[in-house]
């Protein structure tokens, strides 16, 4: 089972559990068993979601797109309404988001009613460093969104 998403480290693609550093475009594999918050290449559905866990860090951030398979478990977490999460056991980050790629996406998603606006909330939330410009620039219609300054 192949599944996509989205994978969000410290800056010069460090993970946040144990400070490895990943490679766009390589496979990381672990033999041991895959498990929820301990063991495993943990990431999201929706890019999103995978701020949660950063939501405390005032840092730049890498996120990428990757791809889970081998084991593959699921998790749906609640939180603001909920988010999956997965756990495999084989990832490979497939390529590494601007912060402009990611801005357009969300700005797409805003103007194109496309998602719930609780998506849209946790974005600009949790997504750090995001300027007024940025925040302008996706041209949030709705005005209960608003900008997380620090």
């Amino acid at each position: 089972m192949y599944i996509k998403g989205y994978k969000t480290f410290l800056k010069g693609l460090k993970t946040l559990e144990n400070n490895l550093t990943l490679q766009v475009g390589q496979t990381y594999h672990i033999d041991e068993p895959i498990e929820f918050e301990h063991r495993g290449f943990h990431y999201c559905k929706r890019l999103e979601d995978t701020l949660h866990y950063f939501k405390n860090y005032e840092t730049d951030i890498d996120i990428c797109e990757v791809t889970g398979f081998g084991t593959v478990l699921e998790r749906d977490h609640e939180y603001y309404g909920y988010y999956d999460i997965y756990v495999a056991s084989d990832l490979k980050i497939e390529r590494l988001l601007t912060k402009q790629e990611i801005l357009i996406m969300y700005r797409n998603l805003i103007l194109n009613s496309v998602c719930s606006e609780q998506r849209i909330a946790r974005f600009l939330t949790y997504y750090p460093n995001l300027t007024e410009e940025d925040y302008q620039f996706m041209n949030p219609q709705n005005k209960k969104f608003k900008l997380r300054y620090y």
